[in-house]
């Protein structure tokens, strides 16, 4: 509607004043708030630096009674876990996902699996964003394991959020982890875009000496220095098994 299309310019502003200024507005019209209407206004809280905000603002629909058994849905959630994310609040953003799992098993249990809202459920972005949230808190055996929770989800893990897994391991000192997730991206067939390879090498110079982050940038197998050499050989095992190479 062209309510949730001013209440999207506002969100790109982190005008969360302003976005829900639209929803008053459009409410007192009697235009119900849908499901998207609730991602919009969790984004504008987000981006205002206010996750928190976000949650109670989607709850209070819900309370005051918009369209019965409204759910917020994937968009929304996200959207909070991303929030969450940013601040590296690992335990709010996973209480997110898990609020994102439990409306898709409601929904699925009210009206059917297969007339259930595909928008609804978390998808590879959903966790991906909660990937963020263990790489910001450097939280390497975590994030290893939602890996798992995706991939027993259905879910094939992307470049960013193996970038994410990557970083969690990275942060905490964990250089043999950072370097077993290449592997694992071999061991699935995973072949990284010459992007990721390029981030995962200016994770390596991230806080380094000059040494290393010269020796990084320049993909150096062995670069003569301590810290950064496994996650090197690895990077340069993936570039060399790169059929685009």
């Amino acid at each position: 509607s062209l309510y949730n299309s001013a209440m999207k310019a506002a969100a790109r502003c982190g005008d969360a004043a302003a976005a829900m200024g639209v929803l008053d507005r459009m409410r007192a019209r009697g235009e119900e708030p849908s499901r998207s209407t609730m991602g919009v206004l969790a984004e504008a809280f987000v981006a205002a630096g206010c996750p928190a905000d976000a949650e109670a603002a989607i709850g209070t629909l819900q309370n005051e009674g918009v369209k019965a058994a409204l759910r917020p849905g994937r968009h929304a959630w996200t959207a909070i876990i991303d929030g969450w994310a940013t601040e590296g609040v690992v335990d709010k953003a996973e209480a997110a996902l898990q609020r994102l799992e439990a409306d898709a098993a409601e929904e699925a249990a009210e009206i059917g699996p297969g007339r259930a809202s595909e928008a609804l459920g978390p998808d590879i972005v959903s966790y991906g964003a909660l990937m963020r949230a263990y790489a910001t808190a450097a939280d390497g055996r975590g994030a290893l394991a939602l890996a798992d929770r995706c991939e027993a989800a259905g879910l094939e893990l992307t470049d960013p959020v193996y970038m994410s897994l990557v970083a969690a391991f990275w942060r905490s000192g964990d250089e043999e982890g950072a370097a077993g997730v290449i592997e694992r991206m071999h061991a699935r067939g995973h072949s990284p875009e010459p992007k990721l390879l390029s981030h995962l090498q200016h994770l390596i110079a991230q806080g380094a000496g000059a040494d290393e982050a010269i020796a990084s940038a320049h993909a150096s197998a062995h670069g003569g220095v301590a810290r950064g050499e496994a996650l090197r050989d690895a990077l340069a095992h993936s570039a060399a098994d790169d059929p685009r190479a």
